[in-house]
Order: C-alpha cells, then sequence, then structure tokens
C-alpha cells in the first residue's frame, strides 16, 4: 500500500499479469484499510518508517506485530551517513537507522547489512527481524 495513488497505478500497471497481488491506496493510521483475510508471514518497511517520525517503533509494532502478528520484518532505510554525490548540498536527511537497536524489545534484529545503490541516498541499510 501507499498513501500515493500515483505508485499504486504504476504497479498496477506493471504488475498487471500477477491476480494474486494486490495494491491499495491506504494509510497506516487506518488498520482497517490494510487489513487483509490471509495470514502474512513478512512485513517488508522499504524507507517508509523514516515518515512515522517520532512514532516509527509505535508504527512498526501496530502494524508488524498487532495488525498481523507476522513472524518476520524487514527494514530498509537510508542510512545517516551517505556520499556527497547521492545526497543535495545541505540536505538533512531523514533516517531511523540510528534507532534500530531500539527494536530489540519487539524483535529480534537477526541481521544487518548496509549496501551501496546507485541511487539518491544510495547507502541503506537492510535488517532482517524475527518476531
Amino acid at each position: 500500500f501507499d498513501t500515493s495513488p500515483e505508485p499504486i497505478e504504476l504497479a498496477e500497471l506493471a504488475w498487471a499479469e500477477y491476480a494474486n497481488i494486490e495494491f491499495r491506496v491506504a494509510d497506516w493510521d487506518n488498520l482497517s484499510d490494510i487489513n487483509v483475510p490471509w495470514d502474512v508471514d513478512c512485513v517488508i518497511w522499504s524507507a517508509t518508517l523514516l515518515y512515522a517520525g517520532h512514532r516509527h517503533r509505535e508504527v512498526f509494532n501496530r502494524v508488524t506485530r498487532r495488525l498481523y502478528d507476522a513472524k518476520y520484518a524487514i527494514i530498509q532505510e537510508p542510512c545517516e551517513s551517505q556520499r556527497s554525490t547521492h545526497t543535495w548540498p545541505g540536505q538533512v536527511l531523514k533516517t531511523i537507522e540510528p534507532q534500530i537497536s531500539t527494536y530489540s524489545d519487539m524483535c529480534e534484529v537477526i541481521q544487518t547489512e548496509v549496501i551501496e545503490c546507485d541511487i539518491f541516498c544510495g547507502r541503506r541499510m537492510i535488517s532482517l527481524c524475527s518476531m
């Protein structure tokens, strides 16, 4: 799901041949919009928790653990330190990367990798978490 219709429309076009994939315009503050009638094994948070600001832990817990009761989560977020070629001059980057260690009371962070992508804010932290 995404809060904006444009990415949903693009995803529906790109993945139209797969009837088992569903896309929704939704918001994590309205759990009825993102509830599903099947078991969820893994929730993938792809550069989204940073948008929850100071609420990122609460949003993660409410959706991953309480709503879906998922066994795993994958968290991908931009890293705090970036190559200067992959950010704008003077940009203050939003990130929750330094706070991932605080998730230990909600889940076990099994593995964390930092990868370099040739994209904007390309240094990314990817963590696999077990509930």
